[in-house]
Parts: C-alpha cells; structure tokens; sequence
C-alpha cells in the first residue's frame, strides 16, 4: 500500500509538468518566456525548502500518515483557488483542440466506440538518424534532446545514491540535513541569477557552462568520497553540492526549458511538451538503475564520478550547439 500511495503521488506530480509548462508559455510572450519561468522556478524552490524544514519538525510530533491527510488537505484547497484566481491566458495553446471539436469527437466515438494505439517504428526515430546528427542545421533539435537526456541520466545517477552516502562517509541526519538544506537554498538563489542572466545572454551558452560547473562539482565530489571520511566529507559537502544542486542546475534548468519551449513550434505544443516530460522520466529512470549497480558492484565515488562525465560530454554538444 506505501508503494501505490507513492506511486499515485509521483503520478499526480509528474503528470503536473505539462499543464505548467504550457501555463508559462500561455501567460508571456515568447521572448519573456525564459524569465517567467525561472520566476515560477524560484518560487516553487521556496515552497520545496519551506517543505522541507516543517516536515523536519513535524515528524518528531505527528505521525507521517498525519502528515500526509493534512498535505491532502492543502492539496485540495490549492487545486480550488487554482481554479478560482488563474486568470485567462494571453495565447491558448493545443490543450483545447478537443474541446473546440468535441461535437465530431463524440459523434466519432459514438459510431465507432474504439482507440488506436499506433505503436512506433523505426521511421518515427529518422530525427536521431546519423546522417541528421553530423548535418547543420538540421542537428539543433536531435543534439539538443541528447544533451538533455544525457543530463537527466546524470542527475538520477547521482540524485539517487548522493543522499545514502552521506551516512555511510560518517555524516549523522543533522549533518546530512544541512547539506541537502543548503544546495536548495543556493538553488533558490541559482533561479533568482538565472532570471536576469537568460535576459541577456544565449541559453545554449548558460547551458554549457553550467554544465561544466556542475559535472565539476560532481567529479570532485566523487574522488573525496573515495578518499575522505566524516567531516571532510561534511565540508566539501557544503561548498561543491550548493553549486552542483543550486547555482548550477538552476542556471541549466531554465535554459534548457527555455531551449524546449522555443522548439516545440507553432502547433502540437502540448504534445510535444508531454513527449519531452516523458522522455525525461525515462532518463531519470535509467539513470536511478544505473546508480545502483554502479554502486553495488564498484563505490559511491565512482558513481558521482561517472554522474560528472556525463555532464561533461552534455555540455560539449551545447557548446557545439552554441557555435552552430
């Protein structure tokens, strides 16, 4: 029952990536967009770390099934002020199709009471073509959703383990607390930075040398956690985590949306936005698979080290974007 309980929590949280993305695109024009979304970005930071400190406290004077009926509560009452107070948007995108052709749908339906799935072959996957990947202009789009993949298989790599390694180097839950309290707060203030900065300068570009300064942060994360035990661990902990998890993945995370809102076309935007968000779970996904085996068969060091490389390599297809 825990299982399906977290399982249907991820389901509604995720399935939220979407509509809030298209929100963004639909509340500004196009070339306001990377900034109102560093700001949504900015403030869902602080709710997080906000989240993070009560639930600290809470859980030495409530039990978590209290926790979470009072979450479900709040929960609730968002969704209905959501609903009352969320002006009309400026555009409206491809999430009323349906509704502006509901008459014919259901008559559709009605006649013909089926779905079609149509499952994928390999001419849906011309775009990640070779020939098409070694081919200027016509690169941008494959090599832009390669470096993002690579990215978030990165981030579950190391995501997944970073937390547990903590306590197996020496740390106790305050120390590791800190640590994890810190890079939100950075994080915080990486949206703030990452506002002003996409108003000014190209996102492929932000996007590359963040990158270098998070896979940095990971690579050396990696080699102290092999060598270094207890408070090393804590210090180094506390200067290079912040810049992975906050500076750095704020700058990448609004650059790179940016980059994706900005490709999705004048159609299909809700679509091609689900596709992405899809795309993203996956690595994510495999990313967590291969953090445990990297770390069972070989170290926790190795992981953030290999986390590290693979950002370094995202970040030499953006830096090859950002020429092209």
């Amino acid at each position: 029952m825990i299982a399906l309980g977290y399982s249907l929590l991820i389901f509604t949280s995720t399935a939220s990536t979407t509509p809030f993305n298209l929100l963004v695109m639909e509340s500004a024009s196009k070339k306001e967009w990377g900034a109102l979304f560093s700001r949504y970005s900015f403030l869902s930071s602080i709710g997080t770390l906000i989240g993070l400190l009560i639930s600290t406290f809470l859980v030495i004077y409530m039990r978590i099934f209290q926790i979470i009926f009072i979450l479900a509560v709040i929960m609730a009452i968002t969704s209905i002020i959501s609903v009352k107070i969320l002006p009309e948007p400026i555009l409206t995108f491809e999430r009323t199709a349906i509704l502006h052709h509901k008459e014919s749908f259901f008559t559709r339906l009605l006649h013909l009471p089926l779905m079609f799935l149509h499952l994928p072959n390999p001419h849906h996957f011309k775009l990640f073509k070779l020939s098409r990947l070694l081919k200027k202009p016509i690169n941008y789009v494959p090599l832009l959703y390669i470096a993002i993949v690579i990215f978030y298989i990165s981030s579950g790599i190391f995501n997944t383990v970073y937390p547990a390694s903590l306590y197996v180097k020496g740390l106790d839950k305050s120390e590791a607390l800190a640590v994890i309290t810190m890079g939100m707060i950075f994080q915080i203030i990486g949206f703030r930075i990452s506002e002003k900065l996409i108003k000014d300068k190209n996102e492929t570009e932000l996007a590359h040398k963040s990158l270098l300064l998070r896979g940095g942060s990971y690579f050396i994360l990696g080699v102290s956690t092999l060598l270094f035990y207890g408070q090393l661990i804590l210090i180094l902990g506390l200067i290079f985590y912040p810049l992975a998890a906050g500076i750095a993945f704020a700058i990448y995370y609004s650059s790179s949306n940016t980059l994706i809102f900005k490709i999705v076309g004048e159609r299909s935007q809700g679509k091609n936005l689900g596709v992405y968000s899809t795309v993203v779970g996956i690595a994510l996904f495999l990313g967590s698979l291969l953090s445990g085996y990297i770390t069972h068969y070989l170290s926790y060091g190795i992981d953030f080290i290999t986390a590290g490389i693979l950002l370094f390599i995202s970040s030499l297809i953006f830096r090859y974007l950002e020429e092209g």
